[in-house]
């Protein structure tokens, strides 16, 4: 599932810890609630089976990236401070994926397969949201990289527009 931050596979979480975690966790997101109360947001928490508690938040019915609480390179963000500026984050990534699918459905750019052009979108650890467009007809592909910051309408436009004037021109080579 595209929610998840890769981590190191061979990472063994402590099911003792996992209560204190929990604990935390708990606090927090009733804290954050408060904090986030005009975001609309929800914070999911899910124990993986290898014992890595997964959270993500859901913020008008997208998913942001998640993170492992159990892992020692996410635990900064089990401080008050430290969880709300990862929400913040979050709401600004889901944000922009919002601002890029207004911007791909006027221009008749659709996440399905039977679009004519069809778009995959994947969410980067920076805040950054990587962008792939195929043209179902002459299979050609395209990407780019939308920046979090000062990412307006006009600029994704223009990346979608030179992509899309690329697989209407007769050219066979394909954009690597």
């Amino acid at each position: 599932s595209g929610n998840r931050e890769e981590e190191n596979a061979s990472e063994k979480f402590n099911i003792e810890d996992n209560s204190k975690i929990y604990d935390t966790i708990s606090k927090l997101r009733s804290e954050m609630a408060e904090q986030f109360a005009d975001k609309n947001i929800e914070m999911r928490i899910q124990e993986q089976s290898g014992g890595g508690i997964l959270i993500w938040i859901q913020h008008k019915g997208k998913n942001s990236l998640g993170f492992y609480a159990n892992s020692e390179k996410n635990k900064n963000r089990l401080t008050k401070e430290g969880m709300a500026s990862w929400i913040q984050f979050s709401i600004d990534q889901l944000t922009l994926v919002e601002k890029i699918e207004s911007v791909a459905l006027s221009k008749n750019i659709g996440s399905s397969k039977d679009s004519f052009v069809s778009m995959d979108m994947k969410k980067l650890d920076s805040g950054n949201v990587k962008i792939a467009l195929s043209d179902s007809l002459t299979k050609k592909t395209g990407s780019f990289i939308v920046k979090s910051k000062n990412a307006s309408p006009e600029n994704i436009s223009q990346e979608f527009d030179t992509i899309l004037k690329e697989f209407l021109s007769d050219e066979t080579k394909e954009k690597p």
